[in-house]
Parts: C-alpha cells; sequence; structure tokens
C-alpha cells in the first residue's frame, strides 16, 4: 500500500512487481487484491500498458505518509529509477516503429515526471537522461517537450554528459533555437567521437544538420 504512493498515475503490475515484489513473501498480485477488495486501491482497466492500480489521493498521501517513516522512500524511488532505466532501450525500439508505446508512456506520464523531479535531488539524474534520450521520440511527437526541456535545464547545471549535451541541443532544436541547438549537437558529436558512441554521434548530427 505504501509503495504503491510513489505512482501518481497508478502502476501496472509490471511496475508494481519491480519496485514492491522484492519486499512481498507471498504472490504479488493476491495482496494487490486484498487491497482492491478493501477499497484501498482501485482498479483501472483498459488503460494503454495494461491495468493500473491507483489510489485515491488522500490514501497516496496517506500512503507515501507511511513509506516516509518507514524511511524507505528512497529505496523505493531508487527502484522506480531502475525499473525506468531498464525499460527505456526497449521501449525506444518500439517507439520507433509506431506501436502502441507512446500511449503507454503516456499514461505513465505524470510518475516519469516525478521520478525525474525526484533523480536531480538524489544523484540518479544521469540514469534519467538516458532514460529520455531512449524516449526521444516521446518528447518529439508529444505536447510534452517543455517540461523535459525545464527538466534538461535544471539537469544541466548538476550533470556533465554526453547525452545531456544532446538533449540541450534536441530540445533547443525542438523550441527554434537553432543557434543553441548546433552548439550543444556539436558539442555531443566531438564527445561522443571520443567515446567511440557511433549511433548518438549520428543521432547528433542528424539533428545538428
Amino acid at each position: 500500500f505504501s509503495q504503491l504512493s510513489v505512482f501518481p498515475a497508478g502502476a501496472t503490475l509490471a511496475q508494481l512487481s519491480y519496485v514492491a515484489g522484492p519486499d512481498i513473501d507471498g504472490d504479488l498480485f493476491e495482496e494487490l487484491a486484498v487491497l482492491v477488495d478493501n477499497s484501498l486501491v482501485n482498479v483501472v482497466r483498459d488503460q494503454p500498458g495494461g491495468t493500473r492500480y491507483r489510489q485515491l489521493l488522500l490514501l497516496r498521501d496517506y500512503g507515501a505518509e507511511l513509506l516516509s517513516q518507514s524511511g524507505a522512500t528512497d529505496l523505493i524511488m531508487g527502484r522506480l529509477v531502475d525499473y525506468y532505466v531498464d525499460v527505456a532501450p526497449e521501449q525506444g525500439r518500439r517507439i520507433q516503429t509506431g506501436d502502441t508505446v507512446e500511449k503507454e508512456i503516456g499514461a505513465d506520464h505524470v510518475s516519469l515526471v516525478a521520478e525525474m523531479n525526484w533523480s536531480l535531488d538524489h544523484d540518479r539524474g544521469a540514469g534519467m537522461v538516458d532514460v529520455l534520450c531512449h524516449i526521444w521520440v516521446y518528447w518529439f511527437n508529444g505536447d510534452h517537450a517543455t517540461t523535459a526541456a525545464q527538466w534538461v535545464a535544471k539537469a544541466d547545471t548538476q550533470l556533465d554528459m554526453p547525452k545531456l549535451d544532446w538533449l540541450a541541443g534536441f530540445f533547443a532544436f525542438q523550441t527554434g533555437d537553432y543557434e543553441k541547438a548546433v552548439t550543444r549537437l556539436m558539442g555531443a558529436i566531438a564527445r561522443f567521437e571520443e567515446t567511440g558512441d557511433a549511433e548518438w554521434k549520428a543521432m547528433s548530427q542528424i539533428f545538428a544538420g
């Protein structure tokens, strides 16, 4: 119940298995069913990516308080960063084939953004930079680019990574600041060349071009 509170968008069973599963002795689905039967969790079916399990806001706030009192908030939020890092490469491959993954990410958007913001305050921002790069098509096609661009600007004050150069250039391209886009993307090209990352060097060249 308390671990579900880290998902403002609600959680799929796969997400809960990753985040809460290691701490549950019995069957996760059975434990979840008890919460549903006692009206502590709502079941929302027919969602992109599968059924989601959600708490009403007051219950989620209470769950977050319990999680904080247990001292496990950072542990659970850290697991959620690991989840996004693990699934992002596959999402990135799927999103370029035109399947439904964009809608799945959209259904999870609020949780993803909350985790992005948490990561910068807890030294996990590098992982989320990688996540944003893998699902760049989601930001490119959707109407959420401003949210991601603001996060990148904040991350830019904390991190020094070639992929962050790419993201800064990418979002500058998105907003029409082509001078900044070229500056950051050319910097990314040089750094990817140094590291031998041909894929992301090519991605930088595409947008710089």
